[in-house]
């Protein structure tokens, strides 16, 4: 009998917030996704040393060690995992892209893109592996008042299920 792969996601941010949110929204999206947070970049760095992932998504904006900077030091260990930098600045997106980001994803475009853009950068780096992939779709999840996190980040507020910006 054929083992299933199960995606592994390190999702790193600083703002707890936004943590819980990215967390959230991956979590419930199949079963096949285990998602680990970090608030830290550092102890994520260490965490992605020792315990390969199928797929980062990191903040910008962090204290010690920013997410470009992680982005360069995960490429020394790690060339083929797929990075997406999300960020409410998108005048950065060239420059996480040359830093080594597979993607860029703007805060606001979370919920509608960050799934099928992960589902299609691990489907890739997954194709070279010989394991299948687990069948279920990685499909966003329905949030509603009774789902989704309580409280908004900071300067966003939800509307219509949907976060958008203050």
């Amino acid at each position: 009998m054929a083992t299933i792969t199960k995606f592994k996601c390190v999702v790193v941010d600083d703002d707890p917030d936004w943590l819980e949110i990215v967390r959230r929204h991956l979590s419930r999206s199949s079963g096949c996704l285990e998602v680990v947070g970090f608030s830290d970049a550092t102890q994520a760095l260490l965490f992605l040393q020792g315990h390969p992932a199928d797929a980062v998504v990191t903040d910008l904006r962090m204290p010690e060690l920013h997410g470009l900077q992680l982005i360069e030091a995960i490429r020394r260990f790690d060339e083929s995992v797929p990075v997406v930098l999300i960020s409410n600045d998108e005048s950065v997106k060239d420059e996480a892209l040359a830093a080594g980001a597979s993607r860029f994803l703007s805060k606001a475009m979370l919920r509608a893109q960050l799934l099928p853009m992960l589902e299609l950068l691990m489907r890739c780096a997954l194709s070279e592996r010989a394991a299948p992939v687990c069948p279920q779709v990685l499909a966003p999840p329905a949030w509603s008042e009774a789902t989704r996190p309580s409280a908004a980040p900071s300067g966003w507020h939800w509307e219509q299920d949907k976060l958008t910006p203050v």
